[in-house]
């Protein structure tokens, strides 16, 4: 049975409102909600000014912040209108303040370098490792205690970690050395 959801008013929080048509801009449609009590008619759209769909800019910015260069970012989206590179440059611009990468931009422009990925099998599983590289340089900088804990990131994806505790295993001894297996003492 599907709940039906009733439309609150954005204005006056009145329940006694009803669908009023839709609005077009040039690439998105928004549906428009009409408020019988205070008369005044809504939408549910934040960014209802912008042309291009939030998930459309919010990609952008985020490959911004994996070191790709602008014009890398307008191959990379797949629509059937690909924003131009001063659309980009603006949204970078635009959401600054949220996405503060800049800092971190100078020191490399790679991608590959900016995110580490690594896959690990759990119980038939995979489970993807990431480390941003850049922030954990930032983040450690200056701090001996923070640098402990980036040398054990690092140690995640190597040969030496014991890999073999996240490896499923019938034998008595190796399911002893299991993580979930553990017996501590507190």
């Amino acid at each position: 049975m599907t709940k039906i959801i009733k439309i609150i008013c954005s204005d006056c929080s009145s329940k006694n409102t009803r669908k009023f048509g839709i609005q077009k801009n040039k690439f998105q449609t928004y549906q428009k909600y009409f408020c019988n009590d205070c008369q005044k008619i809504f939408t549910f759209q934040k960014q209802k000014d912008k042309s291009y769909p939030i998930q459309i800019i919010l990609k952008a910015i985020t490959l911004y912040n994996l070191s790709y260069s602008q014009s890398q970012i307008i191959k990379l989206i797949k629509t059937i209108h690909k924003p131009s590179q001063k659309t980009i440059s603006n949204w970078i611009n635009e959401f600054k303040t949220a996405a503060a990468y800049s800092k971190l931009r100078t020191k490399s422009q790679n991608p590959a370098e900016t995110i580490q990925e690594y896959t690990f099998m759990h119980n038939n599983l995979p489970y993807k490792y990431r480390i941003h590289t850049k922030k954990l340089d930032l983040l450690t900088r200056d701090n001996e205690k923070l640098q402990r804990i980036k040398q054990y990131l690092e140690k995640i994806p190597a040969s030496k970690f014991p890999h073999h505790i996240f490896i499923p295993n019938h034998s008595i001894k190796q399911k002893l050395d299991r993580s979930s297996q553990a017996k501590f003492k507190t």
